[in-house]
C-alpha cells in the first residue's frame, strides 16, 4: 500500500512535473474517507499528495486532480464475480454482514468519471460520482436469483474483517462544505476560498 499509493504517486507527480504533463488525474477510493485501515490511510495520503502538488511543482499550467470511486462492479477484486464463481462451483455465497452497504458503479461509469474530470478540472479538486448505496446482502440475493438457475444456494455470513466499516461514505462532513454540485458528480474544492471563487465555473 505504501509503495503503490504513496511512493508510487510521488513518482508519477515528479515525472509529470519533469516532463511538462498538462493534467494528472489520480484514482482514489471511498476508503480514503474517514479511513480505518492502513490501505485507506495510504489512499488518503495519495489524495493529499496530488492536491498539494501545485504548491511545489513550480509549473502553474500543470493541473492535478483526484477522482474518488466506490466499488466498481465486475472489475478485478469485485465481489460480484466471486459470488458468480461460488454459485457455479456449488459453494455457499459468502457475505460479511447483513447490514453492510456499499456504493457501486459500472466500469463504464468509472471510465466516464475520469474523462469528465480530465475535461472539466481546474486543479486540486476531488471528483465524486453520484451513485446510490446498495445493501450487500440484498445484492447477493439478486445474484443468486440470476445465476442460480433455480437451485438452492445458501448465503453464508462470515463476519466483517478487522476494522471493516459497515457503511462507506464518498465524502466527509468537512468536505461537504466546499463541494460543488455539478450534475452527475460532486466536485470537492481544496478549501473555502477556492470554493467561493470557482463554484460557478463548472456549470
Amino acid at each position: 500500500a505504501t509503495k503503490t499509493n504513496v511512493y508510487g504517486t510521488q513518482n508519477v507527480l515528479d515525472l509529470a512535473i519533469d516532463h511538462g504533463v498538462e493534467k494528472v488525474v489520480a484514482i482514489s477510493s471511498d476508503k480514503a474517507v474517514y479511513p480505518t485501515s492502513f490501505m485507506g490511510i495510504s489512499k488518503l495520503m495519495m489524495e493529499r499528495l496530488v492536491i498539494a502538488a501545485p504548491n511545489y511543482s513550480g509549473e502553474p499550467r500543470i493541473k492535478f486532480s483526484v477522482v474518488r470511486f466506490g466499488n466498481v462492479a465486475n472489475s478485478r477484486g469485485s465481489i460480484i464475480p466471486l459470488w458468480i464463481s461460488q454459485i457455479r462451483s456449488g459453494k455457499d455465497v459468502t457475505v460479511t454482514d447483513k447490514r453492510m452497504e456499499r456504493f457501486f458503479m459500472s466500469i463504464e461509469d468509472a471510465v466516464e468519471l475520469v474523462f469528465m474530470a480530465a475535461k472539466s478540472m481546474l486543479g486540486s479538486e476531488i471528483f465524486v460520482l453520484k451513485k446510490p448505496k446498495y445493501n450487500i446482502y440484498d445484492m447477493a440475493q439478486q445474484v443468486v436469483e440470476r445465476y442460480g438457475n433455480g437451485k438452492e444456494v445458501k448465503i453464508k455470513l462470515i463476519g466483517a474483517r478487522e476494522r471493516e466499516k459497515l457503511d462507506e461514505r464518498l465524502y466527509t462532513d468537512e468536505e461537504a462544505e466546499y463541494m460543488v454540485d455539478a450534475g452527475p458528480f460532486y466536485i470537492i474544492q481544496p478549501n473555502k476560498q477556492v470554493f467561493l471563487k470557482r463554484r460557478l465555473k463548472y456549470r
